[in-house]
C-alpha cells in the first residue's frame, strides 16, 4: 500500500549505513590543522623556540650527565651539592643564571643581525626551529612513555615490580627516619651522576622499568588507521 502511494522502498542495512556516513570532500585551513594534528606542531616549535636562550645551560647539564667532559660532569656535581647543602644559594645562582642567558641571547642577537643576510639567517633560524621541535618531540614521547610505564607500576600491571617497587619505598621510609633527608638526596644525586664506567647499562630500575607496558602501539595504531587524516583522505 505504501509502495503504491510513491513512498520510497526500505533502505538495506549497507544502504543505512551509507546514508549515515560522513564523507568530508573539502575543510577549511584551520579544520584541515585539527585533522593533521598542526597545531601540536607548532606548539612544539613554540616551545622550543622560547628554550634556545636557555641553550648552553641545558647543553651543559647534558654534557654533565652524559660525562661527555670531565670538567662539566664534576662542576654539575658541585652545583647539586651545594644546592642540597644550601638550598639559600639556590635562588640566587638560577637568578644569575637567567640573567648572564639573557646578555648571551642579546650578544647572539647583536651579531646574527650585523653579519645581515635577512634571507639567510630567516631560512637557517627555520631549520634550527625544525630541529628543535624534532627534539622536543622525541623528549615529550620519552616523557609520557616513562609516566605511562610508572602508572603501570603502580596499577600491579607486573606482580614482581610492583613488588620490588613497594619494598623499595618501604626501605627508603625506614632509611629516612635515621638518615637526614638531605644525605639521602645527596647520596642518590651523586650515586645518580656516577661516571659511566662504574654504571651497568641499563640499571636495575631501568631494566625493572622496561618490563611494563605502554600505550605507544596503541597510539601508533589511532594515528595510522582510525585518525583525522583517515577522515580526510577519504
Amino acid at each position: 500500500m505504501a509502495q503504491a502511494l510513491g513512498s520510497p522502498p526500505p533502505m538495506t542495512a549497507a544502504q543505512a549505513a551509507k546514508k549515515k556516513s560522513v564523507n568530508v570532500t573539502k575543510v577549511t585551513k584551520a579544520e584541515e590543522a585539527i585533522f593533521t594534528l598542526q597545531p601540536g606542531k607548532d606548539a612544539l616549535a613554540r616551545l622550543a623556540a622560547s628554550l634556545r636562550p636557555f641553550e648552553p645551560v641545558l647543553s651543559f647539564v647534558r654534557a654533565g650527565l652524559a660525562w661527555e667532559s670531565t670538567r662539566k660532569a664534576m662542576a654539575l656535581q658541585f652545583l647539586f651539592c651545594l644546592a642540597v647543602l644550601h638550598p639559600e644559594y639556590l635562588v640566587p645562582t638560577i637568578l644569575c643564571t637567567v640573567g648572564a642567558c639573557t646578555l648571551a641571547a642579546n650578544d647572539r642577537g647583536e651579531e646574527s643581525r650585523a653579519r645581515g643576510s635577512k634571507g639567510s639567517s630567516s631560512e637557517g633560524s627555520k631549520s634550527r626551529s625544525r630541529v628543535d621541535a624534532r627534539s622536543a618531540q622525541r623528549l615529550l614521547e620519552s616523557l609520557a612513555t616513562t609516566l605511562e610505564r610508572v602508572t603501570a607500576v603502580t596499577t600491579w600491571e607486573d606482580p614482581i615490580v610492583t613488588t620490588a617497587f613497594v619494598a623499595s619505598c618501604v626501605a627508603l621510609a625506614f632509611l629516612c627516619a635515621y638518615v637526614r633527608f638531605q644525605t639521602v638526596v645527596l647520596g642518590l644525586g651523586v650515586w645518580a651522576m656516577r661516571p659511566p664506567a662504574w654504571k651497568v647499562v641499563p640499571g636495575p630500575a631501568a631494566n625493572l622499568l622496561e618490563r611494563m607496558p605502554d600505550k605507544a602501539e596503541e597510539y601508533g595504531r589511532l594515528m595510522q588507521g582510525g585518525g583525522g587524516g583517515a577522515a580526510i583522505r577519504a
